[in-house]
């Protein structure tokens, strides 16, 4: 992939559906799919409140040893107005084709909440019959500094992980 959405509401997606707010156990078929969930629960970015939670990504390093961050900072729980209070990222690494969540801060204001009590977190592909699922609203699922693992295997040596050789059904590097 060459491209990817980020959405407030606490996932990543390859697809076009970015405004799910209602999380869903994975693996889903329904939409979205093809998607990267570090804690995808109903969220407010900085709409709604004083204190505005913000969303930042970059790249950094080169090729072919880069990360592509995406950071959620201060951000809350939909309809609370708990004053935010939530930091968690998502960190790729092309160099061992890894994923990493880690959460700085979950448990200030809404701790049963802010542990995973309503958020998927894990992984999906683009038809949403494969996935790898960390947590489905599962009350103390996350801690604060909490980090998750997960290498992005590439066992035909081809440099395409293979998520995406099943995502797609085929190898585009084979003959």
């Amino acid at each position: 992939h060459s491209t990817v959405g980020v959405s407030s509401n606490g996932y990543l997606s390859f697809g076009n559906n970015l405004g799910t707010y209602i999380n869903v156990d994975l693996p889903n078929t329904a939409d979205p799919n093809d998607i990267i969930a570090p804690f995808w629960d109903d969220l407010w970015v900085a709409l709604f409140k004083a204190s505005a939670g913000q969303v930042y990504y970059q790249t950094i390093g080169t090729a072919p040893n880069r990360k592509f961050i995406v950071q959620y900072n201060n951000v809350d729980f939909c309809c609370i107005n708990d004053n935010g209070k939530l930091y968690f990222e998502a960190i790729f690494s092309e160099a061992n084709q890894s994923l990493v969540f880690q959460y700085k801060d979950m448990l200030s204001v809404n701790p049963g909440r802010g542990s995973g009590n309503g958020a998927t977190i894990g992984v999906e592909n683009r038809s949403g019959n494969l996935g790898g699922k960390f947590s489905f609203n599962q009350l103390n699922a996350i801690s604060n500094g909490l980090a998750i693992l997960q290498i992005i295997p590439d066992t035909d040596g081809d440099g395409l992980p293979d998520y995406v050789e099943i995502a797609y059904g085929t190898d585009p590097n084979d003959p």
